[in-house]
């Protein structure tokens, strides 16, 4: 508040490294608004923002990763979300250093996270869609997809079919080939309503079907971008990435400030 009544911007205070396994110009929409939102609110905040990118599986040379955090300054450790999903917990010496995920795809160690509630966000897409007539709404996702955020798209469907659907649809968590794992399981399911994890993959799901996104069988994402005016063509939910790279910021930015180092117990 002192910075906000003087006008100005607070000094330098330290550096938060952002750490994630995309390799760069691969990374989805979804990882690219968090990284924007948690960049601005670093910057709010007087933090540098220092972006790492890691191998996809096991870090080769832990050592030289801990010696280049080490110096440039690093007290705060960023885990941006994960692709494959993957245990850090060997990675640095947690010990020095204040640590929050922004994603449930950071297998281990545990610690502090920021992220969407992605069972509570998809039940809800259900029901608001169930409402609106629809009878059969079955889910589709990758099976890498639902590890990365804990199973907790196919839960919030199980649940759904189990207590509340009036017509219960077998999700299809389905791995490799897309066409060849949508078509029988349409054929048998006939789901009214295709509910699934991204606009990329819901324009990928009709195309795979051989019909219209806005036809006769219904589309829905669980994270969809607002478009002009707030509405998109894709019904679904707005994770608001932004946000929840912001919000993982500031808790980070409260532990440093705390001097809050190590995994909470």
């Amino acid at each position: 508040m002192h910075y906000v009544r003087r006008g100005k911007r607070g000094a330098l205070r330290s550096v938060i490294c952002a750490i994630s396994n995309w390799k760069p110009g691969s990374e989805p929409d979804y990882l690219t608004q968090l990284t924007a939102g948690a960049r601005e609110r670093a910057r709010e905040r007087g933090y540098l923002f220092s972006p790492e990118t890691i191998a996809a599986g096991v870090v080769a040379n832990p050592e030289a990763l801990r010696r280049k955090l080490r110096s440039r300054g690093v007290q705060g450790v960023l885990f941006l979300p994960m692709s494959p999903p993957v245990d850090l917990a060997g990675l640095l010496d947690w010990s020095d250093l204040s640590v929050v995920a922004a994603s449930l795809s950071v297998l281990g160690p545990e610690m502090n996270r920021v992220a969407p509630n992605h069972f509570a966000n998809t039940l809800r897409l259900f029901r608001e869609m169930a409402a609106r007539g629809y009878r059969r709404i079955g889910l589709v996702v990758d099976v890498e997809q639902d590890r990365r955020t804990n199973r907790g798209f196919s839960a919030a469907a199980l649940s759904f079919g189990w207590h509340e659907a009036e017509e219960r649809v077998v999700p299809l968590v389905w791995k490799g080939d897309l066409v060849a794992a949508i078509r029988p399981w349409f054929r048998k399911e006939k789901p009214d309503l295709v509910v699934t994890t991204s606009e990329h993959l819901v324009r990928a799901c009709a195309a795979a079907l051989g019909v219209p996104v806005n036809g006769a069988v219904g589309f829905a994402s669980t994270n969809v971008r607002p478009g002009p005016g707030g509405r998109n063509p894709i019904a679904g939910i707005d994770e608001m990435p932004r946000e929840i790279g912001a919000s993982a910021v500031d808790l980070l930015a409260s532990l440093i400030e705390r001097r809050a180092r190590g995994l909470p117990k």
